[in-house]
């Protein structure tokens, strides 16, 4: 009896018949697996001479036995291979070299798992006497490595692997072809290696998994197949159990899917049925209303028709009475009758021609008012964008505007003018109007209507002669030349330009230089004839401005001088222009190219009448348009008035401001723009304190309003640099006097910290941190964002950071700049624009320009710097233990007004400045409480300037 009908159990039994039926036979793998053991050459010589004799009895003896059913009659026990598997593994096999000497080989692994590898130095047999030598370094000590020829496998063990992969491989695709087994026994024998590495290295896992995994491999290939089909089954039937699992989730979602779509379904449906009984019901409505309109007009109709049947039968009875009247033999009284009615007629065309006459007259003679109101109107928008523009926006000013300057009678039908009387603006829009012109800055028209006139003077001169100014800068920057203000005076008053020739000739003959002089020298002439003029034609007084006050640099002095002319020039444009001269020929060649045709066709000829009425109707709207422009002109003018007036006041209270000895108010808006760089604040560097761009916007805006006191703080602040940069000692005392520094609020070593963090990062971490002007705006806002999350943290509702920054500035360090202020207004300023004072610096005005002008070398006697300023110093011996030299250095840099830079060479004075520094060393040299400041001025110039 055979193995496999002795054991059917060992190889599946009767349920794996079927299955059986389709694998290759017994012997063709046995076949197999000797051809590729001969191949390899990893068996024992003994052994694979005892397998080649026995196989060929082998293939035959598996052929016949097998039996009906198709079951195997070969048993495990006479194949060699199974034999050896589960005897003791022969890892140490006899191989020779070609000196018949035994190769050794190492052996790996443990169990059924070990095997061994051969190398050797020396050639094996049948190879060449001359040993092989390296291709790199000619080397003959090479190395001969056992190695299969069909799979590449290094291996060498009694029970090979193959055996087992065939198995596994045929029980998991029993319909596996040869060519395809074949290439799946190749590629694992390529990666055998590996996967062995693999295999050692998670053995060590735990014991249970090396204990069935040993148990497996000692097990037959029936069992290990049983096993992994069983590990198959396992696994498919958990996976089965989670896709149920799944499946039934899956479903009960979708039953409530489903029941929330039938819930929206019928909401859906409701709602439709909702909306078309809406529509239903205006439709019904829309219907009756129809049937209502359509029902009135057949009565209006009916009504209509019976009224011209009763006209077409009066008509017929009056056309048969006239009929009568011609038939018979009165012709006299005929006669008589037409010649009356063609009087009448003609009196009618006579009568029209009269009034087309009248109307084309008087829309001429108002054209040329129409020209000036139009050109106001402009400059009035010009002057005032956002409240004249504003309010001619809304009363349709721009369809007046277009239907007055066509350029043809013809198209004026196609603009929309308003024919009804409506006033310039309402009771919002004055509100509105009030509103705007109390937020805007005062000097804003006097710059348009610069402008304005600077184009005016371009255009006169058919060539640029100036350039625009839009901002206070721009004027500052051309305020040491008086070209701006000689063009403005020739302009405004033509007559000067005459009187200026005769005087500069005048001034060429006494001194024949001047022509070719400096620029310097040509503008101090220039001044003195420009202030000559304008005290004769446009009485500008020596009280409202002179020529030392614009040569020493005083811009409120020159923009007042820029007011005058806008008070006195500023009410109307300064030029003319027919705007209308072309709506003006249009109307004319019209009507005289009609005017002719009336009295000859106009009975006959259709386009007559029709010309007729069309040039009635365009008259009428273009003097509905002339009206309504005469209507808006005293409006526009109105408001133009009230921004001139409030520049007026501000003048006035800038003149107040300069006789008190304080700042005047177009000078602080000249710092405010001069300064808005410094509070220029990096968005990337401040993000994370305010991520929106609307916030970090409004915080800009807040320090460039109030950029002046803040710089003014600055400057006070920082005393040990001069007012340049403030250090890290003098914030923390601001903060101190702001009351910012608190314990609940504000620390020091977190204010330090802040400080750390807004200063640049390559400064030196030795010395004391100073804070730039833009680094000052950057670590008031790190203060305002911490106190803000300070207070976040103890209130529920933490305060926005623009509201927390805007507190800060107005409520904590606005107030401490107006004090600094009063403070150096109450000490010294104030005393030096006393009268006397002013009276004593007018007396000696003469020598004290002779001095500034003999020390002030490097700039030809305009600027005075430090070096220069100090040099008179020590010529009048006034350096000494009571008035050192550093004390002079720091009155010299309170006198500055304009200290933008850190170095001594750049300091420079003004001559208005250096008169107040001279008076300051006249106060530290006689500190007398109980004289005047003028009577100790008076001592003061009299020993120390020169007679």
């Amino acid at each position: 009896m055979s193995r496999s009908e002795a054991d059917p159990k060992e190889y599946g039994g009767g349920a794996n018949d079927s299955r059986r039926r389709s694998l290759p036979s017994r012997p063709s793998v046995l076949e197999l697996a000797a051809t590729n053991k001969t191949l390899r050459q990893s068996q024992s010589v003994q052994v694979l001479r005892q397998y080649s004799a026995g196989r060929s009895a082998v293939h035959s003896a598996a052929r016949s036995t097998t039996n009906s059913a198709g079951r195997s009659t070969i048993s495990n026990a006479d194949d060699p291979i199974d034999a050896r598997h589960r005897g003791v593994p022969s890892t140490h096999p006899g191989v020779l070299d070609a000196a018949k000497r035994p190769i050794v080989g190492v052996a790996y692994g443990k169990g059924t798992r070990q095997y061994v590898k051969f190398s050797s130095s020396e050639p094996p047999a049948g190879a060449p006497p001359e040993p092989p030598r390296c291709g790199f370094c000619h080397g003959n000590n090479m190395i001969w490595q056992l190695k299969c020829a069909f799979c590449g496998c290094e291996r060498v063990n009694g029970a090979p692997r193959m055996r087992y992969v065939v198995n596994m491989l045929l029980s998991l695709d029993p319909h596996l072809t040869a060519s395809k087994l074949a290439h799946k026994l190749l590629t694992y024998a390529q990666f055998d290696a590996t996967a062995m590495q693999a295999d050692a290295a998670f053995r060590q896992a735990t014991m249970v998994r090396t204990r069935v995994a040993m148990n497996i491999m000692s097990r037959s290939s029936d069992a290990l197949r049983h096993h992994i089909v069983r590990m198959m089954f396992c696994a498919w039937k958990k996976l089965r159990a989670e896709a149920t699992a799944n499946e039934d989730i899956m479903a009960r979602l979708i039953r409530i899917k489903e029941i929330q779509t039938r819930a929206r379904r019928k909401a859906e449906t409701f709602r439709a049925w909702l909306a078309y009984a809406y529509a239903s019901k205006d439709d019904r409505e829309l219907r009756l209303a129809a049937a209502l309109d359509r029902r009135k007009r057949q009565m209006k109709q009916r009504v209509w028709v019976d009224w011209l049947r009763f006209l077409t039968s009066r008509l017929r009875k009056r056309c048969r009475h006239m009929k009568y009247t011609l038939m018979s033999n009165d012709q006299t009284r005929t006669s008589e009758e037409l010649v009356h009615l063609k009087s009448v007629v003609n009196e009618i065309k006579g009568s029209l021609v009269a009034a087309i006459d009248t109307a084309v007259a008087v829309t001429s003679q108002l054209l040329p008012l129409v020209d000036v109101s139009l050109q106001e109107l402009t400059y009035y928008r010009a002057l005032a964008p956002d409240t004249v523009g504003y309010a001619l926006e809304l009363t349709c000013a721009a369809h007046v505007t277009d239907a007055l300057t066509v350029h043809d009678l013809s198209t004026v039908s196609d603009v929309p003018v308003p024919t009804h009387d409506a006033p310039f603006a309402t009771l919002t829009t004055q509100t509105v109007l009030t509103a705007r012109a109390a937020e805007e800055a005062p000097h804003s028209v006097v710059l348009r209507w610069l402008n304005a006139t600077i184009s005016a003077i371009n255009e006169t001169s058919e060539h640029k002669v100036l350039v625009h100014m839009p901002t206070l800068s721009d004027v500052f920057a051309h305020m040491a030349s008086p070209k701006l203000v000689l063009h403005l005076l020739w302009h405004l008053a033509p007559m000067s330009r005459a009187a200026y020739d005769d005087l500069f000739a005048n001034e060429c003959a006494k001194d024949p230089l001047l022509a070719s002089a400096t620029h310097h020298h040509a503008h101090h002439v220039q001044w003195k004839l420009f202030f000559e003029l304008a005290r004769e034609y446009v009485h500008l007084t020596h009280d409202v401005a002179s020529r030392d006050h614009v040569e020493n640099g005083d811009f409120a002095v020159f923009f007042l001088i820029l007011l005058h002319f806008f008070a006195r020039f500023g009410s109307s444009p300064s030029t003319t222009k027919r705007l209308t001269n072309e709506l003006r020929l249009s109307i004319d060649s019209i009507w005289a190219a009609l005017r002719p045709d009336v009295f000859h066709a106009y009975e006959t000829d259709f386009r007559t009448r029709e010309s007729c009425r069309n040039l009635l109707r365009d008259l009428e709207k273009v003097q509905h348009a002339q009206a309504r422009l005469f209507g808006l002109q005293p409006g526009a003018q109105a408001v133009v008035e009230n921004h001139r007036a409030r520049a007026i006041a501000a003048g006035m209270r800038d003149l107040g401001r300069r006789l008190d000895g304080r700042d005047a108010l177009v000078t602080s808006a000249l710092q405010q723009q001069r300064l808005a760089a410094t509070v220029s604040l990096d968005f990337g560097r401040v993000e994370f304190m305010c991520p929106s761009k609307d916030d970090f916007h409004a915080i800009e805006a807040l320090f460039a309003q109030h950029v002046v006191p803040l710089m003014g703080l600055y400057r006070a602040v920082g005393v040990s640099s001069g007012g340049n940069t403030v250090s890290e000692q003098e914030f923390y005392k601001l903060m101190a006097e702001a009351g910012v520094l608190d314990r609940k609020i504000m620390a020091r070593g977190y204010l330090q910290v802040l400080v750390q963090h807004t200063t640049d990062k390559h400064e030196p971490t030795t010395t004391e941190r100073t804070l730039a002007p833009h680094e000052f705006i950057e670590a008031l806002l790190r203060v305002a964002h911490h106190m803000s999350q300070k207070l976040a943290s103890a209130n529920a509702s933490p305060p926005n950071l623009v509201t927390m920054v805007t507190d800060l500035v107005t409520n904590r360090l606005l107030p401490l700049a107006s004090e600094l202020e009063k403070q150096s207004l109450t000490t010294f300023k104030r005393q030096l624009g006393a009268t006397d004072v002013q009276a004593v610096l007018r007396s000696h005005d003469k020598k004290l320009k002779k001095v500034f002008a003999f020390y002030a070398v490097e700039h030809r006697g305009k600027r005075m710097n430090l070096p220069e300023f100090e040099a008179w110093l020590k010529d009048q011996h006034l350096c000494d233990a009571t008035f050192p030299f550093q004390r002079a250095k720091q009155l010299f840099l309170s006198a500055m007004h304009h200290s933008d830079t850190a170095n001594e060479m750049d300091l420079e004075l003004l001559f208005g400045e250096f008169v107040e520094a001279v008076v300051a060393v006249a106060v530290y040299r006689n500190p007398n409480p109980y004289a005047s400041l003028a009577e100790r001025l008076q001592v003061f110039f009299n020993d120390h300037l020169p007679t």
